[in-house]
């Protein structure tokens, strides 16, 4: 039997629904008004408003997942302009960074036997899986915007502000209604 908990609209889509350990809960990443959010569904009400994870700065987040012991969630952040992988509680709270590449970092999966997370990391040879445990060394500091030096480049800090930079929302367009010809 197929159940749909949130019907997808061209001003949202919805991506990578992931289970809690106990069922109750699941966790996914919508794109509204031109910014992705991880969420929150309750699925004994799947009516209610869903609750975002994360801070409600302007970063994309994206690629979530429950960690083992169901109190955690593990997503991507692109805080700062680069795709890391994040922790965060569940009940809401502080995001705590796991990774911190300088290229990217994608579709982060709790491994509950091993205690890490594996995630795929962009490098110049492709895609690599690399597993980080979150008990380990820690990534200390605030996420570091990217920027230069407009000297640095040919046509000045637009071309890094245009290539990794958040984007402000564009409108979608809307298309009149009208019937089919065949």
């Amino acid at each position: 039997r197929v159940t749909t908990l949130r019907a997808g609209t061209l001003d949202s889509v919805w991506t990578r629904p992931r289970w809690s350990p106990d069922g109750a809960r699941l966790v996914a990443g919508v794109q509204a008004n031109g910014r992705w959010r991880v969420v929150l569904l309750d699925a004994a009400r799947p009516d209610a408003a869903p609750r975002a994870l994360g801070p409600t700065d302007d970063a994309e987040r994206y690629d979530a997942a429950f960690a083992d012991d169901g109190r955690t969630v593990v997503y991507v952040s692109e805080a700062g302009g680069i795709p890391n992988v994040v922790l965060a509680p569940a009940a809401g709270g502080e995001e705590r960074p796991l990774t911190r590449v300088v290229s990217a970092a994608f579709a982060p999966l709790p491994a509950p036997r091993e205690g890490g997370v594996y995630f795929l990391h962009l490098t110049p040879r492709g895609l690599d899986l690399r597993r980080v445990a979150p008990d380990s060394t820690p990534v200390r500091g605030a996420t570091v915007a990217v920027q230069t030096a407009p000297a640095l480049l040919p046509r000045g800090n637009a071309a890094v502000t245009s290539a990794v930079a958040q984007r402000p929302p564009v409108p979608a367009p809307t298309f009149a209604a009208g019937p089919v010809r065949e």
